[in-house]
């Protein structure tokens, strides 16, 4: 694209959600090449890239010559120098964004969240899993087209992946994984051997087999796969980017900000966009397409911010139509909810100098990419709709913090009652919701690109109640676990108490647990959904089977906003995948 003199001088007063910067940090603008901005030539341009689309930007660069194509990559440089820093910070001060929910049912806390957008990849916990096999066998019938069956993307998995088996009792299905890829995947030792072993032991007793979950067969337990090496977190920035800063047709421009896609409205053509840096507005002109690639929250606010949207919110927000589409309509999101239990269960723990040394030959608790090791994942009576992994239970040790408090947006008298008294030795099992039925939406707040969209999760909110039962079901499975032979060793008792909220409910019956559902239940923070694949954007689809958008010409959205419903998996490694498989897409169409 030609970049050229900045369209306007405006002083960026308010804080850039998208990228942390406040007006001081549009002042500071690099470039990975040093480019001028009055002059360079781009073909493709990539808004607000969360990293999971990295890949996508790597293999064209790679593979299309300096002349034909130039790319151009909008995020923050920070995320490849400073991303261990900055996540230091953050749980040193403060946990992110409060994202204002339009609001809050009547049902207590399942809608006040805390919502730190999910902006970059090197802050997400680092577990590798891609979903089940029918996910994208539902998403290529969806679409009718195969070229999204598990068989046929699975390629594109393998094909980014360096996968270490470092774990003699892992179990792994060779077929399904790559080697020599940009991201090491580790199937390692587990960091906390003894939480993971009663685990793992539990199901067991119960007929549930070890499983390769990114294999053949996702349902059973097992020891999560993660992104790490040597001990050390890797994620997408330092995978994919950090390498290949140098190359000469891949520019990487930081504290920059989008705030508009421009496109002729006679058209529906894009022809750019705007964004400011340096306290200066520049007008961007795009010579083959631009690719949205911010995720599900900024995805969607960006293209309503740009005139495609639902047309009656978007004449609310005094913003000219381009194109009438159910952007940001259909929000999807896992539910995660815990259980605590006090126990004789006694994890030793080794001195912080002795951790550091196993840290640094790449073992031990430092070296873990968070505080889980072993999951399992079940199929229960209510997913007979879909007739696979509905949910995943989780293992962890337990502490109560002020921190786990903000994070988790509990009232005192509800955090009260689940944390202030002693509980022994306490782990936790946490029952996460894969396949959600409910919907959600995203909207736009104000007409201004600086401020906060309206998030509603709308959790648990499903016609049938379909969603809570599931949770209901998974809960009592977990608890079912600590009655085996695995864990009576260590004399596990259920740490719940009366919920204020929930004292009209008989104690531990059923409608007493779906009151507590609806309170302690919390987003999983893996947003999908909000641009939506289909075939007809009639009923619903933002974009078709290439994430182009329907109606408007030379733009693409590659992200977890396209996820037509909620997999069961996380949307990383899905993402990741995606940014595979449409590079390949965009090559084919610019050759």
């Amino acid at each position: 694209m030609d970049i050229i003199k900045p369209a306007t001088q405006r002083k960026s007063t308010m804080r850039c959600y998208i990228c942390k910067a406040t007006s001081k940090d549009f002042n500071k603008v690099e470039t990975s090449q040093g480019v001028d901005l009055n002059n360079p030539k781009f073909g493709l341009s990539v808004l607000h890239a969360m990293i999971r689309f990295f890949e996508t930007l790597l293999h064209l660069s790679y593979k299309i010559t300096v002349q034909k194509w130039q790319i151009k990559l909008q995020t923050d440089k920070e995320i490849v120098n400073q991303r261990q820093k900055e996540i230091q910070k953050k749980f040193r001060t403060q946990l992110g964004l409060i994202v204002d929910v339009p609001t809050v049912t009547n049902d207590g806390n399942i809608s006040r969240r805390f919502f730190e957008k999910p902006q970059i990849s090197s802050e997400i916990t680092g577990i590798d899993l891609r979903g089940n096999q029918e996910d994208f066998n539902r998403w290529a019938k969806m679409l009718k087209d195969p070229s999204w069956r598990y068989e046929n993307v699975l390629r594109y998995f393998k094909k980014s992946e360096d996968f270490h088996k470092t774990n003699p009792d892992a179990v792994v299905d060779w077929y399904y994984h790559g080697k020599g890829g940009y991201l090491r995947t580790t199937y390692d030792l587990p960091s906390s051997n003894n939480y993971t072993k009663i685990f793992i032991e539990a199901n067991q007793e119960l007929g549930i087999n070890l499983t390769d979950y990114n294999g053949k067969k996702e349902e059973g337990a097992t020891i999560l796969q993660k992104h790490t090496k040597q001990g050390r977190r890797l994620d997408q920035a330092s995978a994919f980017i950090k390498p290949v800063t140098k190359r000469t047709n891949l520019y990487v421009l930081d504290s920059s900000y989008v705030i508009k896609i421009e496109i002729n409205n006679k058209t529906n053509r894009t022809t750019g966009v705007l964004f400011t840096k340096n306290n200066s507005t520049y007008r961007a002109n795009i010579t083959k397409e631009v690719i949205v690639s911010a995720g599900a929250i900024q995805s969607p606010q960006l293209l309503m911010l740009s005139g495609i949207g639902p047309k009656e919110h978007l004449q609310r927000m005094n913003i000219s139509l381009i194109k009438d589409l159910d952007v940001g309509s259909t929000l999807r999101e896992h539910v995660f909810c815990g259980v605590q239990f006090s126990s004789k269960l006694d994890v030793p723990q080794k001195g912080f100098t002795q951790q550091i040394k196993d840290y640094l030959q790449g073992y031990g608790p430092l070296s873990a990419a968070n505080r889980i090791d072993g999951a399992g994942f079940y199929v229960t009576k209510i997913g007979e709709d879909y007739n696979y992994t509905d949910i995943e239970i989780v293992m962890s040790s337990s502490t109560a913090s002020e921190l786990g408090k903000r994070f988790l947006a509990y009232s005192d008298e509800t955090w009260n009652a689940m944390f202030n008294f002693t509980i022994n030795n306490p782990f936790t099992l946490t029952t996460v919701l894969l396949r959600s039925r409910s919907v959600g939406t995203i909207r736009l707040n104000t007409s201004n690109p600086y401020d906060y969209p309206l998030i509603d999760f709308n959790l648990l909110s499903d016609a049938y109640n379909k969603d809570i039962e599931t949770m209901y079901e998974g809960i009592q499975f977990a608890i079912n676990l600590t009655k085996t032979g695995a864990f009576k060793r260590f004399s596990p008792v259920l740490a719940v108490r009366p919920l204020p909220a929930c004292l009209t409910h008989t104690f531990l019956s059923k409608q007493f647990w779906y009151c507590y559902i609806r309170h302690i239940s919390s987003a999983a923070y893996h947003p999908v959904g909000t641009c939506p694949t289909g075939i007809n954007p009639k009923k619903g689809a933002v974009v078709n089977g290439n994430l182009q958008v329907f109606g408007v010409e030379r733009l693409r959205i590659a992200d977890a906003s396209v996820f037509p419903f909620a997999f069961a998996g996380q949307p990383n490694a899905a993402c990741t995948m995606i940014g595979e498989k449409i590079s390949d897409v965009i090559k084919h169409q610019h050759k």
